[in-house]
């Protein structure tokens, strides 16, 4: 595995009924990645002019602990229980090697 910090971020659109639930969720499966060895960061957010539409930003030591949080059961089960919710749009995207500048 490659010894390279990962960054993923996120987006997804919610429709209106279903954004209890998925900010639910949302807290949870957050609570139980930053248990995960190898976690840096992780948050969900609220786009202030959309409400329906969060933000997640990740921030993984490497692969294998982003490849641990994805073959959890909790990941799965959070996995199912957005399949039943009404998700307008979804974007994720992965950066291996990210190099870091505090500004």
């Amino acid at each position: 595995m490659s010894g390279h910090q990962i960054l993923v971020i996120g987006r997804y659109e919610i429709a209106e009924k279903d954004i209890v639930d998925f900010q639910a969720a949302a807290v949870a499966t957050a609570r139980a990645a930053r248990q995960i060895d190898g976690n840096i960061h992780y948050s969900f957010s609220i786009d202030l002019e959309n409400p329906g539409l969060f933000h997640v930003v990740e921030l993984w030591r490497d692969q294998s602990a982003l490849d641990a949080r994805l073959a959890s059961e909790e990941f799965r089960e959070t996995g199912r229980k957005v399949a039943q919710m009404t998700v307008l749009s979804r974007s994720v995207t992965h950066y291996a090697g990210a190099t870091a500048t505090i500004l």
